[in-house]
């Protein structure tokens, strides 16, 4: 019921099934891959996926709770010593908050992803960017965080939300939510990797490509146009290599009904 690679500063964290996905549910934890020394090198890849409900449901599944969720908070902490950070300066190096709350009832509302982090040399810088779910609520989202020694990308469902040139160096990671909400949070899917890894080399060590960048209109099998790039790139690795064989599946999100997703 535990995961066992990850560790618990604070709360409840359990292995739990939503929407038939094996994922993490947090509750009001606050919890750390299971390292026992810090393990971010000066080039890493961190990815997770969470989950993002629509107002309607929230209220449903927690009616005496208010209408505040969804802010997911990961902290890259610049401590030599893996233990429960804060946001003091001497103690973080990145903050991330993923808030998409539904919170007006309406699922055409922005996701905000809001950004903080210091330079080597202690100072506070922030950002944030705004991007449309486009009523693509109560399924899981892709997050990623590239490092390169101090430079910093965020990408959100392959998107790009954050470039930080000038960082502080990240030691390890924290994840945890902003509420104490039961039934709330919900990760699947960790991955840290050393370097920023190309889909080329990803293809030869996990034999697979799984991308969150390829997506079709609503109801339809008309891919949009913002797949290009991702298609292109998958496009390139097969004529570099021509002997590589692909076999292509595709799944479809928990909009519609079940009639209509069959």
């Amino acid at each position: 019921e535990f995961p066992s690679k990850m560790d618990l500063f604070q709360g409840n964290l359990q292995v739990v099934t939503i929407d038939g996905i094996k994922s993490i549910n947090s509750e009001d934890g606050i919890f750390t891959p299971f390292f026992d020394k810090p393990y971010l090198t000066d080039e890493f890849t961190i990815e997770f996926d969470v989950y993002i409900y629509d107002f309607d449901t929230f209220i449903k599944n927690h009616p005496d709770q208010g209408v505040g969720i969804n802010n997911y908070a990961i902290e890259l902490a610049s401590t030599e010593n893996i233990s429960r950070v804060d946001t003091s300066p001497d103690q973080e190096a990145i903050y991330l908050e993923i808030e998409a709350t539904a919170q007006y009832e309406d699922l055409n509302s922005p996701c905000k992803i809001y950004y903080e982090w210091y330079t080597p040399a202690g100072d506070r810088r922030e950002g944030s960017f705004r991007y449309e779910l486009h009523g693509k609520y109560n399924c899981f989202h892709h997050v990623a965080i590239s490092f390169n020694k101090r430079a910093c990308k965020i990408y959100f469902d392959e998107q790009r939300v954050a470039n930080i040139p000038n960082a502080k160096a990240p030691k390890w990671v924290q994840f945890a939510g902003s509420y104490n909400y039961p039934n709330l949070y919900f990760w699947k899917n960790f991955r840290i990797a050393k370097g920023a890894v190309p889909l080329y080399d990803r293809l030869q060590s996990d034999g697979r490509i799984v991308t969150y960048g390829i997506t079709f209109d609503t109801g339809k099998a008309t891919i949009k146009p913002e797949s290009a790039g991702e298609i292109n790139r998958i496009k390139n690795i097969m004529e570099q290599d021509p002997s590589i064989a692909f076999e292509v599946q595709g799944h479809c999100d928990s909009t519609g009904s079940a009639a209509v997703n069959d």
